[in-house]
This record gives structure tokens, sequence and C-alpha cells, in this order.
């Protein structure tokens, strides 16, 4: 680094330059992350949902005349998480003409048809897995409950120490392990790939289980891996896998990075997974046996399974690979990739995780977080989902979602936790077209529900309020308009202005944000902050100078992004007597609405709506 460099980055006055940014005079809207109004507690009553219906129907209609369409069959949910909605809010299900194999399978498409659902079998994985266990062992070595995993660590496995890989790093996809085991192999036979310039393999090393229609399945039938080199057996499974070549297959294939390191895909983490949800237990049982207790018991998922259901309820698609996929059994890949389900199961699933039915909340919200981060600056990694940072007018919303592919098989599960709501995409057919699908109902439903929440909280909370307390002159006034939350306006504590003391003096801009912390009709209420910004004035910049300009220029493509948006950083800063300033408190209560202000030690209630 240079000296000058050096002088400019350790001297420079950091309380000016980076408080001055803070308390700048014209900040960027800066909301709070999360929902702009209270969650919707009856989206199927909203008025403006039958025209999207009508809309996002009539356009997957349009779709299904193109030849990408017309090779592929569909079922699409959409729903929310909210008690008062048993029933999908949008259903969508369609074949294209001879898109389905009708005479192995059905013939028409319904919530009930039974597809591969791919690799959204990983969050059944992890879901029954934080079922049983939550996250308590997430940051302990998975070779504590994989004891011959050790073999591999005390053989160094390429640079890799088993012992530095936690089970929540296998459930958030940072473990660094290999993709595959044998699943990824190019496909061809030996004379075509030599003749596509591929060396020649022995017997032994051609001979790779997988989960490919190609492959002897890797299963685990009979004896655990586990008991089966504690006996030291060279057990072998029929048709399967045997404990030596797991360990040889593990151990030939090179980890990808170091563990915990970085975000890297890979199937056969939740394979270990299962083995450590197994010791867990601490029953004997198989991993089968517990994801049908922990998740599909629970919830009545009837059409979900571990084994290859009855193909008449099955979408069978009508190519070979999809009819080889349908019947092919993964084994030793199903907690990876090799569950079966259906569209109203995988609702029911994404309905319980965003109502936190089996887990506690606390849980569920440390599970729906990002892990690690990726490339694109709009996506992120979780455990294990794939999550996409929306922009719906300026509002970051983030989107858990978590996809599946196999030969002729296509799935996508998306959860909305800002608005309680999910999609549901499975589909039958070659070419995918849940990208297609997804972007048409997401693009209709998403600003409608927006706009539903946004309907209701105008309905609940926009008015003047006044003390219920008359000898008390306090009252306000919440005001919607076309920016995040809602406007605190004519602010008054006992006949005190007091806007300045909430934020900086000058024109200010007061508005309020719902937390989650309870709810409008709980009896308690639901807790918002109050977030003031200036606006308005002429923005201080700071004195340029020669260092500046020089360093301008050293760094003249490296962009480091001004600090402007804080607003996470504010909440809850002032207080009076031991209460933040900002905090405030609404509820509904015989179709009154009251909000109480702590710190000002008064309750008002909406006389003008």
């Amino acid at each position: 680094m240079s000296p000058l460099l050096w002088r400019i980055l350790v001297l420079a006055p950091i309380s000016t330059t980076f408080f001055s940014t803070l308390a700048g005079a014209a900040q960027i809207a800066c909301p709070l992350l999360g929902p702009d109004y209270p969650k919707p507690t009856q989206l199927s009553s909203c008025p403006s949902l039958p025209d999207v219906r009508d809309t996002v129907t009539s356009l997957l209609d349009k779709a299904f005349e193109t030849k990408k369409f017309k090779s592929s069959a569909i079922a699409v949910q959409a729903f929310s998480a909210c008690s008062a909605e048993s029933k999908p809010l949008f259903e969508y299900y369609q074949a294209g003409n001879k898109a389905l194999n009708t005479s192995a399978g059905v013939s028409q498409i319904d919530g009930d048809t039974v597809f591969p659902v791919a690799s959204i079998s990983k969050l059944f994985t992890v879901y029954s897995h934080l079922v049983q266990d939550g996250d308590l062992h997430f940051n302990f070595a998975v070779t504590d409950y994989v004891p011959e995993l050790k073999q591999l660590s005390h053989q160094a496995f390429n640079g890799i120490d088993f012992e530095d890989i936690t089970v929540g790093a296998l459930a958030s996809q940072l473990s660094g392990l290999t993709r595959d085991l044998g699943a990824a192999e190019v496909p061809g036979t030996q004379s075509q790939l030599i003749e596509r310039g591929l060396p020649p393999l022995s017997k032994q090393d051609a001979n790779v289980c997988g989960p490919q229609p190609t492959q002897r399945p890797c299963s685990r039938q009979g004896m655990v891996l586990r008991d089966c080199l504690k006996a030291h057996l060279l057990f072998v499974a029929d048709n399967g896998l045997t404990c030596q070549e797991f360990l040889k297959h593990l151990s030939q294939k090179d980890p990808v990075y170091q563990p915990s390191s970085n975000a890297i895909y890979s199937n056969v983490n939740y394979i270990i997974l299962s083995y450590v949800t197994e010791a867990i237990a601490g029953t004997g049982q198989k991993y089968a046996d517990i994801l049908r207790e922990n998740v599909i018991e629970p919830f009545g998922l009837k059409g979900t399974s571990t084994t290859n259901p009855d193909m008449k309820r099955g979408a069978i698609s009508n190519t070979s690979e999809g009819f080889a996929t349908f019947n092919h059994p993964l084994g030793f890949y199903i907690p990876g990739g090799g569950i079966y389900s259906t569209a109203d199961d995988l609702t029911a699933l994404g309905r319980s995780i965003l109502s936190s039915r089996l887990l506690k909340k606390s849980l569920t919200s440390r599970w729906l977080k990002p892990g690690s981060l990726v490339s694109d600056v709009r996506q992120a990694v979780g455990a294990p989902w794939e999550i996409l940072r929306l922009s719906l007018d300026g509002r970051t919303i983030d989107a858990y979602s978590k996809s599946g592919d196999l030969p002729g098989y296509h799935a996508l599960l998306v959860l909305l936790p800002d608005l309680d709501v999910g999609f549901t995409i499975l589909q039958a057919g070659n070419e995918s077209v849940v990208q297609d699908v997804v972007t048409v109902v997401t693009s209709g439903y998403l600003p409608a529900m927006e706009s539903c929440a946004r309907d209701d909280a105008v309905k609940n909370l926009v008015g003047r309020y006044e003390a219920v307390d008359q000898s008390l002159n306090s009252s306000l006034t919440i005001d919607a308009d076309s920016g995040p939350g809602f406007v605190m306006t004519d602010i008054l504590s006992n006949g005190s202005d007091i806007v300045n003391i909430l934020g900086p003096e000058g024109k200010t801009e007061t508005r309020i944000y719902p937390t989650n912390l309870g709810s409008l009709s709980d009896g308690k209420g639901q807790a918002f902050r109050i977030v003031t910004k200036q606006v308005g004035g002429t923005s201080v910049e700071p004195e340029s100078s020669p260092t500046a300009a020089e360093v301008a220029k050293l760094l003249k493509n490296v962009e480091f992004p001004d600090l402007n948006c804080v607003t996470w950083a504010t909440v809850d800063g002032p207080s009076y007597g031991n209460v933040g300033l900002d905090h405030v408190i609404f509820r509904r209560e015989n179709e009154k609405t009251l909000v109480k202000w702590p710190v000002l030690r008064v309750e008002m209630e909406r006389v003008d709506n």
C-alpha cells in the first residue's frame, strides 16, 4: 500500500466523514427491511385478486399455444399461510397435447398429481432435521455423528479435514465437498467418449453407481453404512453401493473449497445430513421413517413419499427420460433429490414453514436467513434456500426458494415471509418452463398482494388520533402516500410539537413501519417503529483536496457504496426514561383503532378516518 493511501485511510477524520454521511441533509428512502404494512390476513377476500387470477390464467393459457409449453404439463398454486386461508389463492393445471404418457399415468393434472420434486427433497431433509433437533447441533462437527468419516479426515482428504465440516455447513451448502458421487458422469458409451477426446477408464473406474437411469442405484438396503463399517464387512446391498465403494468414491472426489468458505452446490451434503439426523434420533430408524414421522404424517402429506409411488397417480412425462426418471429409485440420493410429492403437499409444506407450525418462531426466523453470499448481489444461499432479492416498487422483498430438476421434471417452491405467501410449481416435460411460469404468476400476484396489504392497512390505520384522556392535548395523524410505510404528521404531545425531538432539526419526514412483534388483532397490538429523516435543504459535500483527488485517481476502478441507508442502525436509538422514542403500538379492538405511545405515556384513539 502506498504511503499516501495509508495516510488517508488511517488518518482521515472518520468521525467527520462517516457521521456526515449518516446525518447528511438529504437521504434516499431507507425503510426498515421487511414489510411496509402488517401482513394481510384474508387475501382471498381482496377485491383485486379475481382480476389477477383471470389475467394470469389467460397468460398461461396463451403460453400453452407455444411449442415450448405444448410438451409440458404443469401444476401451479399460490397460497397464503394465514390460518383463515385453507385453500390456495390460485390454482392452474394444464397439460399440453401428448405431454403425458396417459397409458402409464394420469391424463389430467390436479393438485393431487404426483411428480418427482428432485432437489426440493433437500428442503424436506433439512426441515425434518430441524423438527428432530432444531439447529442445536449446527455448529458441531459432522464427525461427531458420522464417525466413519474420521477415516477420511485422518487421511487429510486432499487438504480437508472432515472434523472441520459442521452440521450447519452441510445444510447450507458450505461443506466444500464434491457435488455428486457418480450422478454427473458424462453421458455416452466408453467408445463414444474416447472418440470425443476423453481417456479410457478402467472397468473399476467406469462402474460408478449413481441416480441416473443408466447407472445402478446407490441404495442402502439392509445394514446401514455405519454398522457395516463397524462390523468390518464388505456388505453389498441389492444392486447397491458397498461401504468400501462409498468411502472410495468420496475420498477420490476432490473437494471444491475449504469448509465454510464458499457456497458450493452439493447433493452429497444431504446424504450425510440424513446420517446425522439418524444418529441424533438415536432410535435406529432410517431417514425415510424419520421423515415420515417428522414431516409427512403431521401434515397429512398423502402424496409425498421416498419410494416410487403408484404410477397411476403420477404425471409421467411422455419422453424416454421422463418415464425412466419416474420409475428409477434414487436410493442413496433420496435425501438430496429422490422424493415424490404433489402441489397440494408442497403448498401444505410451505404454509407450515411460514406459520411455524412445527418449529418455534425464533427457529423459523433463523432458518429463513442467508447463510452465505454468491457473486450476484441479488442472490444468497441458505439451508438449503436459494434466496432471491426482489424489488417491488423500490422495496426489497426476499424470496426463499428451492428448485429441483431431474431429466423430464422440474419443480419450484417459493416462500415470501414478508407477506406470508408462497408459490408452488411442478412440471413434467424435458424443457423447463418453470422460470416462465413463476415470472407470470409473481408479476401478477406480488404487486396485487402488496396492494391488498396496503389497502387493509389504510382501512385499519389511516386517520387522525386523539388522546383517550381528553385532559391531554395529544394527537397525531397517520396518512398514506406513494412512499414506503405510512406518514405520521401533526404530532402533538400535551400541546407541544415534538417532531424535532424524534429526528434532526429542520424539515423532517416521519414514517412508521411494522415490526413482527404482535399483531393488530391479538389484544396486545402490533409494535411499529418511527423513522425520521431530513428532507429538502442542501447536502453538505466534503471539501475537495489534492490528496482526495489522488486517491480518487488511484482507486478509479473501485466503488465503495456510501452508507446512506442506515435505518437499521438508528432504530431504538434516543430514549426517554429508558423507553425508546420511536416505539408505538397499534391495536384493533371492537372495530376501533388505538395507538399507544409508551414514551409519551399516552394512548390515542382514531377519531377520523
